[in-house]
């Protein structure tokens, strides 16, 4: 039977909270985003930034990126409530 991680609590918060901070500088700095193509292309050059920190095997600067990446997903989420819906 596989053994269960057991999640730290305090460090989840940590990394949530980086993930919310992030999200706030960016829309602050870019306002939110508009339509499905601008989110895909912001959350496409945030990956390609992490796929670059991870092929560098640079490990602090990945997990800088990761929560770039965490929080445009989140912006899309969140700013995707307000778009009407194109048929």
């Amino acid at each position: 039977m596989k053994k269960k991680n057991k999640i730290d609590k305090d460090r989840l918060t940590e990394i949530i909270t980086a993930v919310y901070d992030e999200v706030e500088r960016a829309t602050s700095l870019h306002g939110s985003m508009h339509s499905t193509h601008e989110a895909y292309g912001i959350i496409a050059a945030e990956v390609h930034e992490f796929f670059l920190d991870m092929i560098a095997n640079d490990l602090e600067a990945g997990k800088i990126e990761a929560v770039q990446v965490a929080a445009m997903c989140v912006r899309f989420i969140y700013d995707s409530d307000s778009w009407k819906k194109k048929n």
